[in-house]
């Protein structure tokens, strides 16, 4: 441990001993956390606990701190492929070489292969490779684990990038947004589809797009009940309303039938065929709200279903199926409000219209 911490703020410098410093407090922080599991087994004083546990956010610190340092370090290796090994014209100081060594020049190694004789694979260099590329995730991982009395690891780190690039491409969807002005399509529609970006990311204050809601999967801006609510629909007189929601946000999307003009009638249950996520359980669906307003026009078919069965895709995409369902059902011009896809015999509306190509 005294050496870990006395490295704190000179970690080495080199591959070959960088490796060996990950390793080796990779194997400390494993008989730390024994110690810490064993006592709270034998339920020793809490100051003791509270001690060896300082210990192990150390420990996890300075490991995650140098994992990040070999990212650095496995970044600025050379790109080496197999012409380059064999050309007797490309010869640079071998990646496999440290300081300290005679500056042989040789041919240089992969990166994979160099990082498989220090004990790494190719995943974990990759992981190495993103926390060296975002330090303030690292930072954040640290900061996390002091707050919430935990060791720091580089899975939380990980995380935490990922987080900062979804928060980095919400921001760049909100700024080509706010760049642009979308013409409202032209015209009325017999039928309207609409996937609402629900509001699972709270937002600082109206109008304005929170990137570090709750719901960090979503990549795309959200908007709230109240922003959803002050659309316009171009609804005909007579028209029928398809509108998508999940288990969350049943009851926002008949609020927002209501508020539109159009009265329930059914409701479809797509199958995603594919568990996903979920507190108490497990979801697998989602659901589309039929609303009608007026008297709209029905194609003469008996044995179109309430349930969709089709694998789940892209975030946010829905099954083919439905707009198969759809043409079969409905007659009239239709609308894809919120599109991300052009689609024939379709009106597609929205900033990312093209985001998908349909076979």
């Amino acid at each position: 441990m005294t050496d870990l911490i006395v490295r704190e703020n000179n970690l080495p410098a080199n591959l070959e001993d960088l490796s060996k410093f990950v390793l080796v407090g990779r194997d400390k922080l494993q008989a730390v956390r024994a110690e810490i599991s064993a006592m709270q087994n034998l339920n020793l004083a809490k100051e003791v606990r509270e001690q060896k546990l300082a210990e192990g956010q150390e420990i996890g610190k300075l490991v995650l701190l140098a994992e990040a340092r070999l990212g650095e370090l496995f970044n600025q290796m050379p790109k080496v492929s197999g012409g380059d090994r064999r050309s007797e014209e490309f010869k640079i100081p071998s990646a496999g070489k440290f300081e300290n060594e005679n500056p042989e020049i040789e041919t240089p190694k992969p990166k994979l292969e160099v990082a498989a004789e220090m004990g790494f694979n190719k995943n974990q260099v990759s992981q190495f490779q993103q926390l060296a590329d975002n330090p303030k995730a690292v930072q954040e991982a640290i900061d996390y684990a002091e707050k919430n009395g935990t060791i720091p690891t580089r899975t939380i780190a990980l995380q935490k990038t990922k987080q900062a690039i979804r928060k980095q491409d919400i921001q760049r969807q909100v700024e080509e947004i706010e760049m642009q002005t979308l013409e409202q399509p032209d015209g009325l529609f017999d039928v309207i589809v609409i996937d609402p970006p629900w509001g699972y990311i709270k937002q600082a204050h109206h109008g304005s797009f929170d990137a570090n809601g709750r719901r960090g999967t979503n990549p795309y801006p959200e908007m709230t009940q109240e922003e959803l609510k002050a659309i316009e629909l171009p609804a005909a007189e007579d028209c029928v309303l398809f509108l998508w929601t999940t288990h969350q946000f049943i009851w926002d999307a008949k609020e927002l039938l209501d508020h539109w003009g159009f009265d329930y009638r059914c409701m479809l249950v797509w199958n995603k065929q594919q568990m996903g996520t979920g507190n108490l359980i497990r979801m697998q669906c989602e659901f589309c709200l039929i609303g009608l307003k007026g008297k709209p026009i029905f194609k003469d078919v008996h044995d179109v279903r309430d349930l969709i069965e089709e694998s789940r895709r892209e975030h946010s995409r829905k099954p083919e199926k439905f707009y198969q369902l759809v043409g079969k059902l409905c007659a009239g011009r239709k609308l894809d409000y919120f599109s991300r896809a052009q689609r024939e015999g379709w009106v597609a509306y929205g900033n990312e219209t093209d985001k998908f190509s349909v076979a």
